[in-house]
């Protein structure tokens, strides 16, 4: 009975050590086995964007994605979520004091990549998007834009008879 409680105490030290260490919060965001992390598609949300001060800094979480919710019973949101490749919907929710703002955006995660959340604010106006973090260069964009796979083709406006 000691060892069983010995065991426990040390694996609980370990895992606030590891939280206290900076080790990333990861989230599997798929079913099914676990499979090699250069067959899986990694999304980072950052806690601490650069150029905001400490007392206005956002805090960004996860709070569903492609249609499963309830991430927001924790009261720390991960670091890093972890999808299998192709198309994705995420809900975030940006906070700062007592504003509160959600957006949905997809992105198309190819296998072995990395991407990132970024946010930009001026006065009380957000841009939250996901970047490529190889390249630096934004991917996907907000749920419904014109250029999401699956929405359908806007309506045409010619009108003229063939």
């Amino acid at each position: 009975m000691k060892r069983l409680r010995l065991a426990l105490s040390l694996s609980l030290l370990a895992a606030i050590g590891g939280a206290l260490a900076g080790e990333p919060e990861v989230y599997k965001a798929y079913d099914g086995p676990d499979v090699p992390i250069e067959q899986q598609v990694v999304l980072k949300v950052a806690q601490v964007y650069p150029g905001f001060h400490l007392i206005e800094k956002p805090e960004v979480g996860v709070i569903a994605y492609d249609g499963k919710g309830g991430l927001l019973s924790g009261a720390r949101h991960a670091d890093e979520y972890r999808f299998l490749p192709g198309k994705h919907v995420i809900a975030f929710q940006v906070k700062r004091g007592r504003m509160d703002g959600r957006t949905i955006l997809w992105f198309v995660g190819v296998a072995g990549k990395t991407y990132s959340t970024q946010l930009d604010s001026s006065t009380f106006h957000y841009r939250l998007w996901i970047q490529d973090d190889a390249t630096g260069q934004p991917v996907g964009g907000t749920r419904g834009s014109a250029d999401e796979p699956g929405q359908p083709p806007p309506a045409s406006s010619d009108k003229s008879s063939g």
